[in-house]
């Protein structure tokens, strides 16, 4: 907590003294703007974060947030949350040299996660640890990450990037999982005239350990391993388990203005992840390993027609693969489990592809934005045996529209908008004489991916100049959702904080 207020005071710090000459609403309409959140992709090099804003900017917030769900959309991540926090986000322009950085920390509890003792699902699915009684899992959450960028003579600018994330996660009855999770990325770029390149690097580290005391009844543990299935060998009482994770990654992008085109670019990259699961109480045993391929390739087109009007298209697509590979042992000897055999068996594919049209206008002191999105997703799981398949596909379409309104000393802003996922198809094949007290999370999954979902969501915000520097600004956030049919979900978040 203490570092979390000294870089937040530190952040501010910079941001005051490297103010310009512009007022606080002027810079904060500036950091909204179309021009300065299209083409988002290519911050992934530090690099290109030069001169993104023309402006600095500091916010100091506190936030409450809450959702519910009349279902869980994942059993594994529960089916309602409650959590408040307070962070701090700072953007500074200082001669040569463009510094960002944000601190966080929250706290607050997921409720009713089943299925799932572990934490960062969507990072170690499907090797999670698990039972059948489940129950809140109360969350503790630090973020701190910061980068600069430098322009060096001969129009050459570097970059870097590093940011930490870490996790406490514990329940206080049985079954009482205590998960550590820490999460560490680094990045490296550089821009020369028209073309940038940038290397990444992480570490992920989660220490899961499930202590019951209860001595009457200790429920069964699953090594959960994908579409219902687990680990029947080491199914039982093994507790006590982790996992070690890598990263890296490399990314390319070329952009130029041409002609009236203001911005027009395009970029590709590739990123890597993996991990093992191992069990500690097993003597280390590595009994599973995660290796999921990321590419992306993207292009996007900005132009001003005028001074007032800026219209933008974004087209990109992503492909993913997760290959799941399970370690074969022999009988164990001196309680250690001799290695095989390894084999890959299970896999999840993903493919989506978007096109974006965004178009803004400022008619004196209004200014509004419109967005338009079009798609296609397929997304297909599979275990090798007993062999289980469940796909799907879904054709995406949504619609937002936002609204900034500046008058004396505040500005007003709103925002609005939808999107949908359409099933155009869907398969699902399970054994039928294979049955797994764990079928209930494929199950769950495959609805989501057979009926068509949509989200929908408004905003309001207000923000308040108390002098030329310093403003105080609140926010009210809601989006609803309806998902597997009719299950209907709602998320409510309300935001007070200090800008400058």
């Amino acid at each position: 907590m203490k570092r979390l207020i000294y870089i937040s005071i530190i952040l501010a710090s910079a941001s005051v003294a490297a103010q310009q000459k512009t007022d606080v609403l002027t810079r904060r309409l500036c950091h909204s703007s179309l021009e300065t959140n299209v083409a988002t992709w290519r911050y992934g090099n530090p690099a290109l974060m030069k001169d993104r804003f023309a402006s600095s900017l500091t916010t100091i917030d506190a936030f409450w947030r809450y959702d519910s769900q009349q279902e869980a959309r994942l059993i594994e991540e529960g089916d309602g949350s409650n959590r408040a926090g307070i962070e701090a986000k700072a953007y500074v322009k200082k001669g040569s040299n463009d510094i960002w950085g944000e601190a966080g920390y929250d706290f607050g509890q997921r409720r009713n996660v089943m299925l799932n003792e572990s934490s960062d699902y969507q990072t170690v699915y499907p090797y999670v640890t698990a039972d059948l009684v489940g129950g809140d899992l109360h969350e503790e959450n630090y973020r701190f990450s910061g980068g600069f960028a430098h322009t060096l003579k001969g129009g050459v600018t570097i970059g870097a990037f590093a940011g930490y994330n870490a996790l406490l996660a514990y329940r206080t009855v049985d079954p009482r999982p205590r998960n550590l999770t820490s999460d560490l990325d680094f990045a490296a770029g550089m821009r020369w005239r028209w073309l940038g390149v940038a290397l990444k690097a992480g570490k992920y580290k989660q220490t899961n350990v499930v202590k019951f005391y209860n001595e009457t009844f200790q429920p069964t543990v699953y090594h959960a391993t994908g579409l219902g299935t687990d680990y029947f060998r080491f199914r039982g009482s093994n507790t006590n388990t982790y996992y070690n994770g890598r990263n890296f990654g490399i990314q390319a992008d070329a952009a130029s203005a041409l002609g009236k085109i203001t911005d027009a670019g395009i970029h590709v990259a590739y990123d890597y992840f993996g991990f093992d699961k191992i069990i500690s109480s097993l003597n280390e045993l590595p009994m599973a390993s995660v290796a999921e391929h990321r590419f992306n390739a993207a292009a996007h087109i900005l132009t001003r027609f005028t001074a007032t009007n800026t219209f933008a298209v974004e087209a990109e697509i992503t492909r993913t693969q997760r290959d799941g590979n399970e370690n074969i042992f022999g009988e164990a000897e001196n309680n250690i489990y001799p290695e095989i055999a390894s084999l890959t068996m299970f896999r999840r594919s993903t493919t989506e592809g978007s096109l974006r049209f965004a178009y803004e206008h400022t008619l004196g002191n209004v200014r509004i934005q419109a967005r338009a999105t079009g798609g296609y997703a397929s997304d297909r799981w599979r275990y090798t045996e007993p062999e289980r398949l469940m796909e799907g596909n879904a054709a995406i379409a949504g619609a937002d529209a936002a609204m900034a309104w500046h008058v004396n000393r505040c500005v007003l802003s709103a925002k609005a908008g939808a999107s949908a996922r359409i099933r155009t198809s869907s398969k699902l094949t399970m054994p039928e004489t294979e049955t797994s007290a764990l079928n209930v999370s494929a199950e769950r999954q495959y609805l989501l991916m057979a009926n068509n979902d949509c989200t929908y969501h408004a905003a309001a915000q207000a923000d308040i100049a108390a002098n030329h520097r310093f403003g105080i600004f609140c926010r009210l956030t809601w989006s609803g959702f309806r998902y597997a049919g009719s299950v209907n979900a709602s998320n409510y978040a309300a935001t007070i904080g200090l800008v400058f």
